[in-house]
């Protein structure tokens, strides 16, 4: 039987990813706060509609597309996803970071962290998903759907992968070493 070794690229690679990741997630965060405190202006909503428009026989407006805007921000949903995604981002840098120094805390904190943060996410998403179900077209709910599922599926990944140096053997010897030194005391 083979004796499993030591493998410090494994977690100092994985940390290299979840600091990337991590970086994404914090700017998703923003993009998602900047939402929740502004709207789109009317261009962009025009060019959202326009193209969705023409995929159903429904036609959603202008106003119907303002009240979703408004119910989602009065529930505060792209808020509390937004503080979903910071926290994902903002452990899965600092796991990713304590990884690459092969401490095992690091991945605690980013499956902590990331699954908090998936959770969250999951939960907002499927609100906001919710609420487009009473005013948007069929197009415009099949891609509030979509997300759902997408950032379900991509924050699963992320949480798999910070778990993944704490399952791994090799990975959690090399975290895990403990050098000692014995002194010996040398008799003449």
């Amino acid at each position: 039987m083979f004796e499993p070794r030591p493998d410090t690229k494994g977690p100092k690679n994985i940390g290299t990813f979840m600091v990337i990741g991590g970086i994404l997630l914090l700017l998703f965060a923003y993009s998602n706060l900047m939402y929740h405190f502004s709207d789109l202006s009317d261009a962009e909503v025009d060019t959202l509609l326009k193209n969705s428009n023409r995929q159903t026989d429904e036609n959603t407006t202008l106003d119907d597309y303002r009240a979703f805007e408004k119910v989602n921000q009065e529930e505060s949903s792209f808020l509390y996803k937004a503080v979903g995604l910071g926290i994902a981002g903002c452990t899965s840098i600092v796991g990713g970071l304590m990884l690459r120094q092969l401490n095992a805390v690091g991945s605690k904190i980013a499956g902590v962290g990331v699954g908090l943060g998936t959770c969250v996410v999951f939960i907002t998403s499927f609100d906001i998903y919710r609420q487009s179900k009473i005013g948007l077209n069929q197009s415009l709910q099949i891609t509030y759907m979509t997300t759902v599922y997408l950032w379900s599926t991509v924050l699963g990944l992320c949480f798999a992968m910070s778990v993944l140096p704490i399952l791994n053997t090799q990975a959690r010897l090399a975290m895990n070493q403990k050098v000692t030194l014995e002194l010996q005391d040398e008799e003449s």
